[in-house]
C-alpha cells in the first residue's frame, strides 16, 4: 500500500493527536483540513466516551466519524447518531461487580453508559491527592459525572453498559486485577489506555475491529486505512490498519505494534505524517 491509497486516516486522541496540554494545535487543525479536501477521512478514535469529545475537534467541518469507548460505539458526528454499539453483557457486568468488590477502597471504577461517562465521586474529590497530571485532572472534571453509589448506578444501567473500567495507583495490585479479570469474566475485550486503568468492554469492542466496522461502512477495505496511537489500547488499531504508525511517544505494546514510528504528540507527530502524504 502506498500513502496516496489511505481513505481513512484514524487517530488516538490523549497523548496521540493532542499535544502534552491536551489541546489540538494550529498546525493539525490546518493539515487535517488539506487532508479532508485531498478525499481522506479523518476518524477519531479514543477510549473516551461520546459526550468527552473535545468539543472544539467534534465541531470541526472536517471531523465525520468517532470511534469512541475503545470501539464500543460508533458515531456520525455530523447528526449525533450512534452507528454501532457493543453493550457488555449482563452476565460479564456481575462477573466484574463481583470480583472488583472485593478489592474495597483500594480501587475506584468507571462506568461508560450510551456514550456518557460516569465515575465514582470519592475518586472525583480524591483528585488533588492523587499522582495524576494537571491535564489529566481537568479532563476528568470536566467529563465525568459523579456517582455517589456506583454499583447502584452500574446495575440501574446495566443494560446499556459500553465499558466499565478500574482505577488502580498499586501497579502489583492492578496486574493480579487485570489477570484475575480476563481469567474469571468471559466475552469481554480488556485493555489499558494508562498505567493506573484497566478498562473492560464487550468482546465486539476494540479499536481495531470497529475500524474494520467502519471502514466496511464507508465502502473502504482496511487496508486503505491508516491508524495512529500511543497505547495498548491502540495496538489492535495498529495491527488491523493497512498502516499503523506510533507516536515517539508511545508505550511498548503500541511501538511493537506499529508499522512505522512518527514523531511525537509535542512535535505534532501525527500531523507531519499526514503532511506528507498529501504534499
Amino acid at each position: 500500500m502506498t500513502n496516496n491509497d489511505i481513505r481513512i486516516a484514524a487517530f488516538d486522541l490523549d497523548d496521540t493527536l493532542l499535544d502534552p496540554s491536551g489541546a489540538l494545535t494550529d498546525y493539525t487543525i490546518r493539515v487535517m483540513e488539506e487532508a479532508s479536501d485531498a478525499g481522506i477521512e479523518m476518524v477519531i478514535a479514543s477510549g473516551r466516551p461520546f459526550f468527552a469529545l473535545p468539543e472544539n475537534l467534534v465541531k470541526q467541518p472536517w471531523m465525520h466519524y468517532a470511534i469512541c469507548s475503545n470501539g464500543a460505539r460508533i458515531y456520525d458526528l455530523r447528526t449525533g447518531e450512534c452507528m454501532s454499539a457493543c453493550y457488555l453483557s449482563e452476565k460479564s457486568i456481575r462477573g466484574f461487580l463481583e470480583l472488583t468488590d472485593g478489592y474495597g477502597d483500594d480501587i475506584f471504577r468507571d462506568a461508560f453508559t450510551k456514550g456518557s461517562p460516569h465515575s465514582e465521586k470519592r475518586y472525583l474529590d480524591s483528585l488533588d491527592s492523587l499522582p495524576l497530571t494537571e491535564t489529566r485532572k481537568k479532563y476528568l472534571r470536566w467529563s465525568r459525572i459523579p456517582e455517589p453509589d456506583i454499583k447502584k448506578f452500574i446495575e440501574e444501567n446495566i443494560f446499556h453498559m459500553d465499558c466499565l473500567n478500574v482505577i488502580c495507583f498499586d501497579r502489583e495490585m492492578l496486574d493480579n486485577i487485570r489477570m484475575r479479570i480476563s481469567e474469571e469474566v468471559e466475552d469481554i475485550f480488556l485493555t489499558s489506555s494508562i498505567p493506573h486503568m484497566i478498562e473492560m468492554s464487550d468482546k465486539k469492542s476494540g479499536k481495531g475491529k470497529a475500524l474494520h466496522r467502519l471502514a466496511g461502512m464507508l465502502g473502504a477495505d482496511v487496508k486503505q486505512t491508516a491508524a495512529f496511537g500511543n497505547a495498548d489500547n491502540d495496538a489492535e488499531m495498529l495491527i488491523y490498519a493497512g498502516l499503523g504508525c506510533a507516536v515517539a511517544n508511545s508505550d511498548k505494546e503500541a511501538l511493537e505494534a506499529a508499522d512505522k514510528i512518527v514523531g511525537a504528540n509535542s512535535e505534532d507527530g501525527v500531523a507531519r505524517e499526514i503532511a506528507s502524504w498529501i504534499g
